[in-house]
């Protein structure tokens, strides 16, 4: 709702945007009624891009490309290797699986990166991963730990699209990275 002086009042906040996020991208590829509002805390520029224009540039697989320009700008806000070129990025994203769960479902345990697509995951320490986090256990892995703070994860009550990258995957792409 939006009161008189034209503030919006109610609602939960899910989700905090900053520059070069986006939006609305996961109903418009999986042709679901748009289920929040977005609220700008300040003066924001917005672009608005239609799917038909999407198509026209991007081509017909609309939704590989939303998914992998989602996982980028997710991997470049984890610290451990936010510094990667663009370059090397793109690498770490390719080397990445995406995967749906089930509400409730297990994800497999090992990981070392693994980011929220849509949907959210509970940990075993009771927190919730919403979409657009991530969780990395790097550190441990270069301490040689064979044990992973992600194990445990569980998809969220609506089921959830993760992008993971398991010990061996990480491994082989940074090693190609130089």
């Amino acid at each position: 709702d939006v009161d008189a002086s034209g503030r919006h009042v109610g609602g939960t906040r899910v989700l905090h945007l900053g520059p070069g996020d986006t939006f609305g991208e996961q109903c418009l590829l999986r042709d679901e009624k748009r289920s929040a509002t977005v609220v700008a805390d300040e003066r924001s520029e917005l672009v608005c891009i239609g799917i038909q224009q999407l198509k026209e540039v991007l081509g017909e697989d609309l939704a590989g490309i939303v998914e992998h320009t989602f996982m980028l700008s997710t991997l470049r806000k984890v610290p451990v290797i936010s510094h990667l070129s663009l370059a090397q990025l793109h690498r770490l994203v390719d080397a990445m699986e995406a995967k749906s769960y089930k509400a409730e479902e297990e994800v497999e345990d090992g990981l070392r990166i693994v980011l929220v697509i849509y949907g959210s995951l509970k940990c075993k320490d009771g927190s919730e991963l919403p979409r657009g986090s991530w969780r990395d256990d790097i550190a441990k892995m270069l301490d040689g730990s064979q044990s992973s703070s992600l194990d445990g994860l569980v998809a969220g009550p609506q089921g959830s699209r993760v992008a993971m990258l398991t010990k061996t995957a990480l491994a082989s792409a940074l090693q190609g990275l130089g």
